[in-house]
């Protein structure tokens, strides 16, 4: 069985296309990551409703974006404090 390739490894012989690609998938996470951390320390969740209006997003919209979100039984919730970091990256 081969061990699974290091990043270092990926690195040093990715082209430099994907290694743009790479930093792109990379900040990604990296923004969904701490969009996460942020939602898991005290928060309030909303709904559908009360997120579209906190980030001026259709509610099909919502749906397509790293908001952090939990579904407690059926409907949807999202994090107010992910959302609120959220409009901050995006004012920035």
């Amino acid at each position: 069985m081969n061990p699974a390739p290091t990043v270092e490894a990926f690195v040093r012989s990715a082209s430099r296309a994907e290694l743009e690609l790479f930093s792109i998938d990379l900040a990604r996470f990296v923004k969904m990551v701490d969009l996460r951390l942020t939602a898991r320390e005290e928060d309030s969740y909303v709904d559908v409703d009360e997120a579209a209006r906190l980030t001026g997003l259709s509610r099909p919209t919502l749906y397509r974006k790293p908001l952090p979100f939990r579904r407690p039984g059926r409907p949807v919730r999202f994090s107010r404090r992910g959302i609120e970091a959220w409009n901050q990256r995006r004012e920035a």
